[in-house]
């Protein structure tokens, strides 16, 4: 049984996660990370995206941990890296963009 509202909150905000997982695949920002770092504005511009929405989405995959960041630039994180690029011998990323 539930005893704490914290738990509640994590049921109630859980699907806010799974959105920005779902978006940064759709965006292939997982792909665009795979050959390295790249700082908000040039994914900004690769992706046809207004930084100032991107960083929203950006820093919810941060905090997320699929990505890292080191200075001003967004990584993939290890996990991100193996899973979530497409063409990445374990990807699995098209399983959740075909259930939405």
């Amino acid at each position: 049984m539930i005893t704490d509202v914290r738990d509640i909150s994590r049921i109630g905000y859980g699907f806010m996660a799974s959105q920005a997982l779902f978006a940064a695949l759709n965006l292939d920002i997982f792909g665009r990370l795979a050959n390295g770092p790249k700082d908000l504005d040039t994914l900004a511009r690769e992706l046809g995206v207004a930084a100032h929405r991107l960083v929203a989405l950006l820093s919810a995959c941060v905090g997320l941990g699929l990505l890292g960041k080191e200075g001003s630039n967004y990584v993939n994180a290890p996990a991100s890296a193996a899973y979530l690029v497409r063409g990445a011998p374990m990807y699995f990323g098209d399983y959740f963009r075909f259930q939405i």
